[in-house]
């Protein structure tokens, strides 16, 4: 339907081909002249501009706008008429029976007295004062406890004149449409009769009583415009005259002028041959594609041809509540209103919240999606056990070990059925809750259950909440069903190291297949996201632009359009409670947590906008152009792809034109430096305010060329640019030294730090002996000895080595992947909303909302090739002069010149992204050890002392992290792998003397724990320990090993190699065992090396890719120390 386009799209269908025919006859045709009579412009299109007569005309002089208002009312059966469907049990029945028993018979009842069965059976008990039980009702869920009784529909501005001047219609009465219990058509007089003398006192006629024959009541002018964040909310102020002051007090005052009162507006071209009949709107709402088909169906799709859809561009319809209102007695006895209506989408957005709702909330978001994560999965798979025991929840009066017990199951269960994943997969996407492995209270929901289970259960409105879900009328609700956002592979990344590093959490998370794409479900069996499962994803989109793929092949192709639809994204729950904690208004809410998730990526811009109707909000990602999308519009022209507003031709049809330059007051300082960079310089930014001025400077390809005089350089620029966001990598001491260069700073005389002179006296031979023994061991220390300070300038200096080269160092793993996604995702690939406004006005223009898209040609060359518009406001004003509408647009760059901009913003330096060594000591990792030596007297003593990671960090530079997955085509990583290269150094000296480690933190062990005895249900013995020869297991992988295991000590004791810089060793601890630990070779680290470095849970192991014999000697070691970890085994979990 057309109110489902996606963001972003051109305008385009019948609305253009009116554009395009209006700009076409413009000019092109006299005064009062048919289409009819001029064949060359009668091939355009059908009529669109047609007489009464049915001729085209070709001036929109030759039309009148309209603009009609109404609201409709009905009156309600009390609740005793509306029972008969209802079945009770009486208190009779009760006491005869018992309260259990009686509760028992009424859940069995599924029909109503007449025979009907319930869809959903409600069961209600009535108690007296006593708290005694006096009666059950049976009823359907959805039944109501009023029925529709009589109906009357006010319209001002429908051009149904009396025939007689001041006089009511005959006819007006049948504005009065009476329900019986039968049919609305029944023709039981004497009944209908009673009801429209009951409803002639709630609803009188219009003009009935009108002693001094005033006209009816009519409109004098309408403004309309889109307001809030890309027309969020629809603000229409209707100003109109009531002669007759007798309707203004009964019907006017008591009906239209009233905070809250739901109202219509249509406006429009009256070519418009038959405007809809109210009551068939809202008679609509019970049919089966509802308000949406008979608005904005489209018969190509099998569906009813709307009313906006067959006079689409010619017809408005508008509905919202009242928010203001005033009212003017003139002289002669008139009454001048104005009634100003907004989208009735602001009353969910204006909600409010309150202590105790953001306590339900927590509690909800935290163990409450938990019980429905689990619970949707049971009743998908019948596992009636697991419904069973969830029903069986805890009340508040329970002791604390029923709620713990229960406590404990959910969350066992969670960890079960929503985890054991480093991404949402199978059952999380299905139920839309993810729970992270690694930390049980690190909670995802996908924005889809976001929107159901907390914005539409808690705060939107309808009967009730199937209702608000599923509803095809005016429900209030959010619904971003249609609405696409980015998608990123380096993302997918991203998340995967994040969810296994002690990292802050990511913020979002990309599930591995969404919609229709169930790798292990088939649809027809209950497959497919939790969105899909709710009938809430795009599929019109999808039928339309995926025609020849099935349904399985949607994910694949969406990943490689890079986009995913928002409501299967996956988000925070403690993103979503400090957003409730922090904010009371709803509207105020979601924006908090748009920009927290805006904030956490480059890849979005969230934003609110208007939904499908006027009484719905739904989320558009900014960044995601449904113009820029499609592979197919990337090969047309402009021309084919975008309407084209003629400015200046004698065929135009715009009325008013402004265009102009709004650089927020903050950016004016990077457009200046940008402004004074030439090719020395290099752009290569990683800032969204940055890249917005490079695209919007660069458009012209000279630019680099041309310099405003005096020239003051591109310093400023690559200082902005080279902005860190890390304060500990900001050294303020190298900041200041360019302030002093060329100063000559020295002391008075050099420090002296030699010994002094030792006494001349001579030595024994046995203090000379003592003396080389102690110099040896002062040495052995020395060599040993950590200079932390030194070690640190040696990081810091490693790191200006790289940025003095043009590269980026990141301060931590979401940084480093922000830089990535940045400079792949985001600075080639998303458009940027540069700082030009342009609104113009045109002659009025229906079916056009924010974040449409066109091109005007009026505009200097640079923005002619390289930018279209986008609609960010739609205003609408209708008046004696006629209808006329504005748009007020912003400029994008086009997508497929950001290449270009990119590699003139570059210098000859192609900057390149790295990690920063200091952020490894912030991951929490278990620390290596390395054999410390000394030796009292010439015996040589080992002691295993903790290698810091703070000693490895100077030798690490040239970082990059990734994923590491055991197999290529596995679908779950294992861990993380980062690969290094060591800077250039003198081993051994300081502070590079401590170059080597011995045993890694990562290592496999094989001691199994046999099952625990058990006697009379209590453990006696743990279970023997078996231990597994480690040396056949490492063989098995193809790796080498050292099994020096057999040279005696003087105890005994053999020997466990301590290190070994090439081979796998083995350890064991006890006597006449098999080795059962397998360690990494150890390693040494030696000047311009390459070195990998492998992550498994809270340990590591750093590989020398040389001195183990190449790169496929390092893979077999990451795929056995990944496959075999250092955990204790059980015989539940053993692998060999």
């Amino acid at each position: 339907m057309i109110n489902k386009r996606l963001f972003g799209t051109p305008i385009q269908g019948d609305v253009r081909k009116k554009l395009e025919t209006r700009q076409k006859v413009s000019g092109e045709i006299a005064p009062g002249e048919s289409l009819d009579e001029n064949d060359k412009l009668k091939q355009y299109v059908n009529p669109v501009f047609p007489d009464k007569n049915g001729d085209v005309q070709a001036y929109l002089s030759s039309q009148t706008a309209f603009v009609r208002m109404w609201t409709s009312l009905k009156l309600i059966k009390p609740e005793e008429l509306a029972d008969a469907s209802a079945t009770e049990i009486s208190k009779d029945e009760i006491d005869s029976i018992g309260e259990d028993e009686a509760f028992k018979r009424a859940k069995k009842i599924t029909k109503d007295p007449t025979g009907v069965e319930y869809t959903n059976t409600a069961v209600s008990e009535i108690r007296d004062e006593d708290g005694k039980l006096i009666k059950i009702i049976i009823k359907d869920e959805k039944h109501r406890d009023q029925v529709d009784y009589l109906r009357k529909t006010y319209i001002i501005g429908d051009y149904n004149y009396q025939t007689a001047y001041g006089t009511p219609s005959p006819n007006d009465s049948v504005g009065l449409s009476v329900y019986t219990e039968d049919d609305p058509s029944t023709e039981n007089v004497n009944e209908e009769e009673q009801v429209r003398q009951a409803g002639e006192l709630l609803f009188p006629q219009r003009l009935k009583t009108n002693p001094l024959l005033k006209p009816q009541a009519g409109i004098t002018g309408m403004s309309s415009e889109t307001s809030d964040s890309l027309g969020v909310i629809k603000t229409t102020t209707v100003n109109f005259v009531v002669h007759n002051f007798y309707d203004f007090d009964r019907i006017y005052n008591k009906y239209f002028l009233k905070p809250g009162a739901t109202i219509f507006v249509d406006f429009g071209w009256s070519g418009i041959e038959n405007l809809y009949n109210p009551e068939d709107l809202l008679n609509s709402v019970n049919t089966k594609g509802g308000v949406q088909e008979y608005l904005y169906g489209e018969s190509n799709k099998g569906q009813v041809e709307g009313q906006i859809t067959k006079y689409q561009g010619e017809l408005e319809v508008i509905q919202g509540v009242v928010t203001d209102y005033n009212a003017k007695i003139t002289e002669n006895g008139s009454v001048e209103c104005s009634v100003t209506i907004v989208s009735s989408n602001s009353v969910l957005l204006n909600s409010k919240t309150d202590d105790e709702f953001n306590y339900r909330l927590k509690s909800i978001l935290t163990r409450g999606v938990l019980f429905y994560g689990i619970g949707a999965l049971a009743a998908q798979s019948k596992d009636q056990e697991t419904i069973n025991t969830l029903l069986s929840n805890p009340k508040s009066d329970d002791s604390i070990e029923n709620i713990d017990e229960y406590n404990e199951f959910i969350t066992n269960k969670a960890l079960l059925k929503l985890a054991n994943t480093p991404t949402p997969s199978d059952n999380s996407i299905k139920s839309g809750v993810y729970v992270d492995n690694l930390n049980v209270d690190n909670v995802y929901i996908s924005w889809g259950l976001f929107e159901d289970l907390i914005i539409n259960s808690q705060f939107a409105f309808g009967k009730n909440q199937s209702d608000i879900s599923n509803g095809t009328g005016f429900q209030i609700r959010m619904d971003s069903s249609n609405s696409m956002t980015k998608w990123s592979e380096l993302y997918v990344k991203n998340q995967t190291v994040l969810l296994q590093a002690t990292e802050e959490p990511p913020q979002f998370l990309f599930p591995e297949w969404w919609n229709t794409s169930d790798p292990k479900t088939p649809l027809e069996s209950g497959g497919g996201s939790y969105s899909y499962l709710k009938n809430k994803w795009p599929d019109e989109y999808y039928l339309e632009k995926y025609d020849e793929l099935t349904q399985d092949q949607y994910t694949t192709q969406d990943k490689k359009l890079e986009m995913i639809p928002i409501r299967e994204v996956f988000i925070n729950v403690d993103m979503i409670i400090e957003a409730f904690n922090s904010e009371e208004q709803i509207r105020k809410v979601i924006n908090r947590i748009l920009s927290d998730l805006n904030d956490s990526s480059p890849l979005f811009n969230w934003q609110m906008r208007g939904g499908e109707t006027d009484s719905q909000v739904e989320i558009v990602d900014v960044n995601m152009v449904e113009a820029e999308v499609r592979e197919k519009l990337l090969v047309q022209d402009d021309e084919e792809r975008y309407f084209t507003f003629d400015i200046m031709s004698p065929n135009s049809i715009v009325k008013d034109y402004n265009f102009e330059l709004k650089i927020p007051g903050g950016d004016i300082g990077n457009y200046y430096a940008i402004q004074a960079t030439s090719h020395d310089n290099n752009l290569f930014s990683v800032d969204t305010e940055v890249k917005t001025a490079i695209n919007t400077l660069l458009l012209e390809p000279d630019s680099k060329s041309i310099i405003y005089e005096p020239d003051n350089g591109g310093y400023r620029a690559e200082q902005n640019i080279d902005k860190k966001s890390d304060s500990e990598a900001f050294d303020v001491f190298e900041t200041l030294k360019p302030l002093i260069k060329g100063e000559v700073i020295t002391s008075a005389r050099p420090l002296n730090t030699e010994a002094p002179p030792e006494d001349p006296k001579a030595l024994t031979e046995e203090e000379k002996e003592e003396q080389r023994i102690e110099k040896n061991r002062q040495f052995l220390q020395d060599r040993q000895t950590v200079d932390l300070a030194r070690l640190q300038k040696v990081v810091e200096q490693n790191e200006q080595n790289e940025m003095f080269k043009g590269n980026k160092i990141a301060n931590s793993l979401t940084e480093y992947y922000d830089m990535q996604i940045f400079t792949t995702d985001v600075s080639e690939k998303i458009s940027d909303l540069m700082p030009y406004n342009l609104s113009l006005t045109t002659h009025g223009i229906g079916s056009i909302q924010p974040g449409d898209t066109f091109k005007v040609n009026y505009l200097p060359k640079i923005y002619l090739e390289n930018s279209y518009v986008q609609a960010m406001k739609v205003t609408h004003n209708v008046g004696s002069d006629g209808w006329y509408t504005t748009l007020d647009t912003q400029f994008r760059t086009k997508i497929e010149n950001h290449q270009k901009n990119i590699n003139n913003a570059k210098s000859q330096h192609s900057g390149e992204i790295y990690l920063s060594s200091k952020v490894l000591s912030r991951l929490n990792l278990n620390e290596p050890t390395y054999n410390y030596i000394t030796r009292p007297k010439e015996k040589i003593v080992y002691t295993e002392k903790d290698y810091s990671f703070k000693y490895l960090e100077p030798f690490m530079t040239k970082i990059s992290v990734d994923p590491y997955y055991i197999n290529e085509d596995d679908a779950y990583s294992t861990g993380i792998l980062i690969k290094f290269k060591t800077p250039k150094f003198k081993p051994g000296e300081k502070p590079f003397n401590l170059n080597y480690f011995h045993k890694q933190s990562l290592y496999a062990e094989f001691l199994v724990q046999g099952d625990p005895v058990l006697k009379n249900g209590k453990v006696v013995n743990e279970g023997s320990a078996v231990y597994v020869d480690a040396v056949k297991i490492v063989k098995s992988y193809g790796l080498k090993v050292n099994t020096a295991l057999d040279n005696p000590e003087e105890d005994g004791e053999p020997i466990n190699p301590r290190s070994d810089y090439k081979l796998v060793f083995v350890n064991k601890t006890k006597n006449n065992r098999a080795a059962h630990k397998a360690y990494p070779p150890s390693v040494s680290f030696k000047p311009e090396s390459n070195y990998e470095l492998l992550i498994i849970g809270q340990n590591f192991a750093v590989f020398d890719i040389e001195a183990v014999g190449g790169l496929e000697t390092v893979n077999k070691l990451k795929k056995f120390f990944a496959e075999n970890d250092s955990t204790i085994k059980t015989t539940a979990t053993r692998k060999h």
